[in-house]
């Protein structure tokens, strides 16, 4: 049978005084508290203050074994260091994940604080008090298996495939290549989606229907916008809205990607920004009601959040260095 182990509780270190005064024999102390009769003999030798007298008294020992509790190295890092709870909270609240949040302490801090430890504090007393389980992205204790929406089926002219684009994208060496997808909201409302490869900038916008002929219209308005060089590629999947891909490389200049039916892997930056955005909106959010604020708000967040992959910066850092690198002949066009 495994052994199981417990700490002397002040009731317990108060029936040791009373058993004492009476000369109870240890073994007898022991059975009646149901421990080892060296746990009593341990317990009596560490409560007495003055070895000269030596005398056990019950508030001494607790105090003593309160003292020894803060310093134990079990204690969670969390509760010896002031200021790092209300610094994981903050973050927690914005959405940023353990990791995340471990790796930006050690990047400006110069906190060595692992993720594991902010696992521990989230699910410590304290933590499940505050509910910050309920902070994560995926607040359930088991892990859900995922079910990704299924592609329609569509033909889409003059289509190329992933398989013939450059292994530069591939590797996001270089700056300028993006991902796009389409997300679903009350009433089939679509959100369209994009992430810069190379810094994870993410970029939303609110198409008025699903016609690849819109879709167009709205990638090219605001991607037309940007210096020349920020806009190369754009990596989509098979859904209809992305048929008219040609208006986009004759308005913009970008090429056109798409990458294979069922394998959503291969846009897992924009796939991993919608899941992001879940967090915040569900499924059953009306965009309508929402404000457009409010969306720029939470694309903000995702903009701002660190990201381990990124050495612990944000997207919008790594994107604004990316622009001022660009070649002043790009950035004045």
């Amino acid at each position: 049978m495994k052994k199981t182990y417990t700490h002397l509780t002040q009731e317990s270190r108060e029936l040791i005084f009373l058993l004492l005064v009476q000369k109870t024999p240890l073994f007898l102390i022991a059975k009646e508290l149901g421990v080892h009769k060296s746990t009593i003999s341990r317990e009596i030798k560490r409560g007495v203050l003055n070895q000269h007298r030596p005398r056990y008294l019950p508030s001494d020992a607790q105090k003593m074994a309160d003292e020894r509790s803060l310093k134990s190295r079990k204690q969670l890092y969390v509760n010896k260091t002031p200021g790092l709870r209300d610094k994981i909270r903050t973050a927690l609240e914005l959405g940023w994940s353990p990791e995340a949040i471990s790796g930006r302490l050690d990047r400006t801090e110069h906190v060595s604080f692992c993720t594991e430890s902010v696992y521990r504090h989230i699910y410590s007393r304290e933590g499940v008090s505050h509910r910050f389980g309920w902070l994560l992205r995926r607040g359930h204790l088991t892990r859900h298996r995922k079910m990704g929406r299924r592609p329609i089926r569509t033909v889409i002219p003059n289509r190329v495939d992933i398989s013939l684009r450059p292994a530069s994208i591939e590797s996001r060496e270089e700056f300028g290549h993006w991902e796009g997808d389409t997300m679903y909201f009350k009433g089939h409302q679509p959100l369209a989606t994009h992430v810069e490869r190379k810094s994870r900038f993410a970029i939303a916008m609110r198409p008025e229907d699903l016609t690849g002929r819109n879709r167009a219209v709205v990638i090219n308005e605001k991607f037309g916008r940007m210096p020349k060089g920020v806009v190369k590629t754009f990596t989509f999947d098979n859904g209809p809205e992305f048929s008219r891909h040609e208006d986009i490389t004759a308005g913009i200049g970008a090429k056109v990607y798409f990458a294979k039916p069922y394998a959503s892997w291969q846009k897992g930056s924009v796939e991993n920004l919608n899941g992001n955005i879940r967090w915040y909106l569900s499924r059953k959010t009306d965009l309508n009601e929402l404000g457009a604020w409010k969306l720029r708000g939470v694309i903000d967040l995702m903009n701002s959040r660190p990201k381990k992959c990124l050495g612990f910066r944000t997207p919008a850092e790594v994107f604004e260095s990316e622009i001022k690198n660009l070649p002043k002949s790009c950035t004045s066009n």
